[in-house]
């Protein structure tokens, strides 16, 4: 790679880059991985970043360093890259279970034993796909179907489960 491009990387990556001011470690994005603060966090710029490139190559500038040093300065910064996109992946996917179990649950007490051919139906016939192959967006439209079946079926008495006493509630208030 060209000099002035991998410059243009780096400089580029580091607008993206954070160090925490309570543990000191740099990440990518507003709360650091290592030790979970959201506080103030200081971006990768100035005497922050001359210190970055110092504790990695023993020079303040991008321009002082040979390619071998800019390459693993890109791929430092790559990497601390590479460990938020993990990190937000993970969340996603637990965001995505948690919402499969609302689902479950919500389906199960409407539909009981036809809860997840209902379910299915729904998402083959308005999504397209399966409900295991959905994301959270999808999955928040399959909560917002079982939420107004349940408001719908309760304003025709029926009640998705039981209210708070155990009762089926009148209609006639």
């Amino acid at each position: 790679m060209e000099r002035s491009k991998m410059i243009g990387l780096i400089h580029a990556k580091a607008q993206n880059i954070y160090r925490c001011r309570i543990c000191g470690r740099f990440h990518a994005g507003p709360i650091c991985l290592e030790c979970g603060s959201s506080a103030i966090q200081d971006s990768l710029a100035g005497i922050v970043y001359e210190n970055f490139l110092f504790s990695l190559t023993g020079k303040t500038s991008c321009r002082a360093l040979s390619d071998q040093e800019l390459e693993k300065v890109l791929e430092s910064l790559s990497l601390i890259c590479l460990e938020m996109e993990k990190q937000k992946r993970r969340e996603a996917w637990m965001a995505r279970r948690k919402l499969m179990g609302i689902i479950r649950s919500q389906a199960t007490r409407m539909f009981e034993a036809n809860a997840q051919i209902r379910v299915d139906g729904f998402c083959e016939k308005c999504i397209g796909k399966a409900l295991e192959r959905c994301n959270e967006k999808e999955l928040r439209k399959v909560i917002g179907w079982l939420r107004r079946l349940e408001k719908r079926g309760k304003s025709e008495g029926y009640t998705g489960g039981s209210n708070e006493k155990g009762d089926v509630p009148d209609n006639d208030r």
